[in-house]
C-alpha cells in the first residue's frame, strides 16, 4: 500500500473521530453548563492553543515529526476515551476540557498530516493528488455523522465520546506505516525553534495565507455560533441535538467531498489558486448576505454548512499548493502557526471580544449576523488588496 492511500485511509478515521466528538460535545457542554458560557469556553481556547502549539514546537524538535505525531494522537485518543464517563457522572471539568481541546487536536494532528502530504508528493502529482485525497478522507465524516445521528437515537450520545478516542488508533497506525514506507527528512534541534516566524519572511506568501485565514476563522467562528445558538433554541433535547448536529456536519462533509473530488483537480488544472480563493471568499459573502436579510434558521444553518464545506474542499486545496515548494521549517512550523494558530485562535481572540462585549450588551447574539456581513466583505477587500501584491492570480 503506497503512502497516498496510507494518509488517505489516516485521514478517514481522525476525520470520522472528529465527527463524533463535535456532534455530542457541544449539547453535552449546553446541557452542564448552559449555553451562554459557549463563548468563554472558546475564547478560553486561545490560552490552551497557545500552550498546545509550544508543546508541539518542543516534541518536534526533540523527537521529529514521526513521533510528535504518534504521541499527540495516542494522548487525544486516551483523553477523549474519558469523555464518556465524565458525561455519565457530570464530571465538569473534564467536559469542559473536551469541549476547548476538540478544535485543537483536529488542526494539530490533521496539519500533521497535510505537513508530511505536502513532504511527499511534488509538482503535478501534488496538484492531482490534493483533491482525491481529501475527498476520500471526507468519507470517513460522512459515514460517522450519520453514524452519530442513528448511536444518539437509538443508543447513547455520551458513546461518541469514546468512539473518537477509538477512531484515533487506526488513523495513528496507517500514519505510522506511511512514515516507515516512505520517511522525510527530519531535522531535530537541541533548542525549540521559534514557531517557523522566520520562514515568513524568506516567503511572503506564508503571511498573505495568515491574514486570509484569520478573516476566514472570523466568519466561521460567527457563522458556527450563530448556528449553534438557533440549534440550541429549535432543539431543547441533548440526543436530538446530537442527532441533528451528525446529520449536519455529515452534509458538509459530502458537500466538500463533491467539490474535493471534481471541483478542486479540475479547477486547479485550468485555474491559478488566487481564483479559486476568490471563487471561495464571494460565495461566502453571498451566503453572508441571503443569512442577514433572511435569518431564518434554515438560512442560518446553511450558511454554516457552506462555509465548512467550501472551507473543507476548495479552500483547503488551494493552500497546500502554496506549501509543497517551501522548506521544512515552513511545511511543518509556520504551517501549524498558520492553520493552527490562525485557525483557532482568531476565533478564540474574537469570542473574547463578544465575552467582555456581552457584559455590558447580554443580547450581543443578536448583532452575529451584520457582524457576518462585515467580516466576509473585509474578507473579500483585504484579499483583492493582497492579491495584487503578491501575484496570487498569476499562474
Amino acid at each position: 500500500m503506497n503512502s497516498f492511500w496510507l494518509i488517505s485511509l489516516s485521514g478517514f478515521f481522525v476525520l470520522a473521530g472528529y465527527n463524533f466528538i463535535r456532534s455530542v460535545s457541544v449539547p453535552v457542554f449546553i446541557e452542564m453548563f448552559g449555553k451562554g458560557r459557549i463563548i468563554e469556553a472558546q475564547a478560553v481556547m486561545g490560552v490552551a492553543l497557545v500552550v498546545t502549539l509550544y508543546l508541539y514546537n518542543l516534541m518536534l524538535s526533540k523527537l521529529g515529526p514521526k513521533k510528535t505525531l504518534f504521541f499527540t494522537q495516542l494522548f487525544f485518543a486516551i483523553f477523549f476515551s474519558l469523555g464518556t464517563l465524565a458525561a455519565i457522572y457530570k464530571i465538569g471539568p473534564i467536559i469542559y476540557a473536551i469541549n476547548v481541546f476538540k478544535e485543537i487536536y483536529i488542526v494539530m494532528i490533521v496539519e500533521q498530516i497535510w505537513s508530511y502530504f505536502n513532504s511527499t508528493f511534488h509538482g503535478k502529482k501534488h496538484k492531482l493528488y490534493v483533491g482525491i485525497m481529501t475527498g476520500v478522507a471526507s468519507f470517513g465524516p460522512i459515514l460517522s455523522g450519520f453514524g452519530a445521528s442513528w448511536i444518539s437515537d437509538h443508543w447513547h450520545p455520551y458513546a461518541l465520546f469514546f468512539l473518537t478516542g477509538v477512531f484515533l488508533l487506526p488513523s495513528l497506525l496507517f500514519m505510522n506505516i506511511a512514515y516507515r514506507h516512505q520517511p522525510v527528512d527530519e531535522i531535530k534541534s537541541t533548542k525549540v525553534e521559534k514557531f517557523g516566524i522566520k520562514e515568513f519572511h524568506r516567503f511572503p506568501i506564508l503571511k498573505l495565507l495568515f491574514i486570509l485565514v484569520v478573516f476566514s476563522q472570523v466568519l466561521g467562528t460567527l457563522s458556527m455560533l450563530n448556528f449553534q445558538i438557533h440549534m440550541a433554541d429549535q432543539f431543547p433535547d441533548v440526543a436530538k441535538q446530537t442527532s441533528e448536529y451528525g446529520s449536519f456536519y455529515s452534509y458538509i462533509n459530502l458537500y466538500a467531498g463533491i467539490f474535493q473530488f471534481f471541483a478542486a483537480p479540475l479547477l486547479l488544472k485550468f485555474l491559478a489558486p488566487g481564483y479559486l480563493l476568490l471563487i471561495v471568499i464571494l460565495a461566502n459573502c453571498g451566503l453572508q448576505y441571503f443569512a442577514f436579510f433572511s435569518p431564518s434558521f434554515s438560512l442560518i444553518m446553511y450558511s454554516a454548512l457552506f462555509f465548512k464545506s467550501l472551507d473543507y474542499s476548495l479552500f483547503r486545496c488551494v493552500k497546500e499548493t502554496f506549501y509543497e515548494s517551501l522548506t521544512y521549517d515552513a511545511r511543518f512550523r509556520s504551517k501549524q502557526l498558520i492553520d493552527v494558530f490562525g485557525y483557532r485562535m482568531a476565533g478564540s481572540l474574537f469570542n473574547t471580544v463578544l465575552g467582555v462585549v456581552k457584559v455590558s450588551i447580554p443580547a450581543i447574539e443578536q448583532f452575529l449576523p451584520i457582524m457576518g456581513v462585515a467580516t466576509a466583505t473585509g474578507w473579500l477587500f483585504s484579499f483583492a488588496f493582497l492579491a495584487r501584491r503578491f501575484g496570487v492570480l498569476k499562474r
